[in-house]
């Protein structure tokens, strides 16, 4: 049986990427338009890179999550304070939302609250990037620029101009990728076309892609959007770059698909209110091992997570049901009652020896009546031989050990022949 092809819960997200499903969680899968698995009705399910690599905890996760409550506490020290002295409500639909259960829930769920507005910011962002790729559109007559998002547009746009990329030199803007092999799909931001000769900036990068500054490359561009002014990297980013390297088509909304060209490589452009920075992840075979280890950790999780160890993971053969009595051990070589099963091993062993020509004992008469034993007088205690009072000197490890049968003797450091 093939794998359903919506996931129990997920939808269609209107800014979701053409041909994909969430979860309310987040969790995302691209359904293939013209694409079938093998009944030819169910249109052939592919995990989204993103979504596979969400699986995998960053170090600095919990404790962002954790400092965003804090900070959120500390602004709010009023209110938890009146909170305190609240009775707690009875919780349901209609919450108070000012008892110490509600606001420890209101605090706990800041962290989530941040990382959706951050999610959301990126997604208007890349928006943004792909009317003014497409249309030519500047910021300044944009109608929906948002002041929050300006400031990093305004960057990314920055750093295509000093690699010298015009309009032609963009081959794709937010457009999904997939793998067929390894059932996975995600979507580009960028894949441009970027000349040595166009700029400095240009001629460093192609000289990191192909180890001198001259010529021509294809590279991914992936747009990463950070509120904080000092830059950070992580190694899911490294990870996500190698997953889209390794592409084998483009997938267009309506079902059609290109060949995915032979890329030299992709850099992460990340944008922050004080500049950018764009890095070359050093990707390999050994990423893309990575990457996909993820991905089958989380469709593993997936598909038998809620089974491997739920009540019912080992349940009992049909033909056993409703067999045992209450209480009644059953024999896991043969789901039978212990009972019965050591019945039937007593009549192998019989047949067994009946075959070989070996008298069969019965228990019940061949085992012979055991009498009571005689009893046996004491034995006279032996008095030991009395200690001899002076030790052989000859010997020292005999005079050692004669000194300790003596009464009042002692040794001493003395007396160690070593």
């Amino acid at each position: 049986m093939s794998a359903p092809a919506v996931p129990a819960g997920a939808t269609a997200a209107p800014d979701a990427p053409p041909n994909s499903v969430q979860t309310p969680d987040g969790r995302r899968w691209y359904l293939h338009p013209t694409r079938k698995e093998v009944d030819e009705e169910t249109p052939i399910r592919l995990t989204s890179v993103t979504t596979a690599l969400g699986a995998m905890v960053s170090p600095g996760l919990p404790h962002w999550y954790g400092k965003k409550a804090a900070e959120l506490a500390m602004d709010q020290l009023p209110i938890l304070t009146r909170a305190a002295m609240a009775r707690p409500c009875q919780g349901g639909p209609e919450r108070c939302n000012a008892c110490p259960d509600c606001l420890v829930r209101w605090l706990a769920q800041q962290g989530s609250r941040e990382s959706t507005r951050r999610s959301e910011e990126g997604k208007r962002v890349h928006y943004a990037l792909k009317i003014w790729i497409e249309t030519g559109m500047v910021p300044g007559r944009y109608p929906d620029m948002d002041p929050e998002i300006k400031i990093y547009f305004m960057h990314i746009v920055k750093a295509l101009k000093a690699l010298g990329v015009t309009a032609d030199d963009v081959l794709l803007v937010e457009t999904t990728v997939i793998n067929l092999t390894h059932r996975y799909a995600g979507t580009l931001d960028l894949m441009i076309k970027i000349r040595a000769s166009a700029s400095p900036e240009a001629a460093d990068l192609v000289a990191r892609l192909t180890g001198w500054p001259d010529g021509e490359v294809i590279v991914i561009i992936d747009v990463k959007t950070r509120e904080r002014e000092e830059a950070a990297f992580y190694p899911d980013m490294g990870l996500q770059m190698s997953g889209y390297e390794n592409a084998e088509l483009i997938m267009y909304p309506d079902g059609s698909e290109d060949e995915f060209p032979d890329v030299h490589g992709s850099a992460i452009l990340q944008v922050r209110p004080d500049g950018y920075e764009l890095r070359v992840p050093d990707s390999t075979v050994k990423d893309f091992e990575g990457f996909l280890a993820h991905l089958h950790a989380f469709e593993w999780q997936c598909e038998r997570g809620g089974r491997v160890i739920g009540k019912s993971a080992r349940p009992l053969p049909d033909e056993m049901q409703g067999t045992c009595a209450a209480g009644e051990r059953v024999c896991r070589a043969n789901g039978v009652p212990v009972k019965v099963a050591k019945e039937q091993h007593a009549e192998l062993k019989k047949l067994r020896a009946a075959a070989a020509g070996e008298p069969v004992a019965d228990r019940a008469t061949a085992r012979p009546k055991v009498t009571a034993r005689p009893k046996v007088a004491a034995k006279p205690k032996v008095s030991p031989p009395a200690a001899a009072t002076e030790p052989d000197t000859g010997d020292p490890f005999r005079a050692a050990v004669c000194a300790q049968s003596v009464p009042g003797a002692r040794l001493t450091d003395d007396d160690i022949p070593f």
